[in-house]
């Protein structure tokens, strides 16, 4: 899993491994940040993007299979809302 937050500062946006406070990639763009956590998930295997807003809930969540393709993952985010 790979989370994808606006840096802290409001200066770009920083792709995270859980329980990591080093970004593994930094972007000036969000779309950008997103490429480049698919690219390192799709090498590790697959996974899990978590996208955060600035106050940290969760704004989106997608699925990366082995190629990098990705499939938007609409309920979970729906249940982040409801917990």
């Amino acid at each position: 899993m790979r989370i994808v937050q606006p840096r802290s500062g409001g200066r770009g946006w920083e792709v995270l491994r859980p329980g990591s406070t080093f970004p593994g990639a930094l972007a000036d763009a969000e779309e950008t940040a997103l490429a480049r956590a698919r690219e390192i998930l799709a090498r590790a295997g697959g996974g899990r993007i978590v996208v955060k807003s600035a106050t940290g809930s969760v704004v989106a969540m997608e699925s990366v299979d082995r190629f990098g393709v990705s499939t938007p993952l609409r309920d979970a985010v729906d249940e982040e809302d409801d917990a």
